[in-house]
């Protein structure tokens, strides 16, 4: 990996993003940062489902990435990091994404390969009859 990339990026994209559709959503959010999102708008605009984009939007929402406003039959979501330092590390990886989108993505494929392959690990273990 391009160790240009800063650590602040990096602790981002694995411990709070984890998925490029996550980053897709935190990108499009952080252009629109005045706007409330629903699932299903997230989901129209980044053509995925409407349930992929509520599992991640939930995600984000609890990784201090995004606001949320309780309607009456929805939830909508903006861009709000809690605290300056993660707005801080965002703009950073906003930065970097248009510069080096493709060594942002082999971090974001690196990431879920390792958390595929933990998951494996974890499940041949429970079922190993030692």
């Amino acid at each position: 990996m391009d160790a240009s990339i800063p650590d602040d990026v990096l602790r981002l994209l694995r411990e709070r993003i984890g998925s490029y559709e996550r980053l897709e959503i935190v990108l499009l959010l952080q252009q629109h940062r005045d706007n409330f999102w629903t699932a299903e708008s997230v989901g129209r605009k980044l053509n995925i489902s409407k349930s992929g984009a509520a599992e991640a939007l939930d995600h984000l929402c609890r990784n201090n990435l995004l606001d949320v406003r309780i309607g009456e039959e929805v939830l909508a979501f903006r861009y709000r990091p809690g605290t300056p330092t993660l707005a801080q590390s965002v703009k950073s990886l906003t930065r970097l994404y248009k510069e080096r989108r493709s060594d942002i993505l082999d971090i974001v494929s690196t990431n879920a390969s390792e958390r595929l392959r933990a998951m494996a690990i974890r499940r041949l273990r429970r079922n190993d009859p030692k």
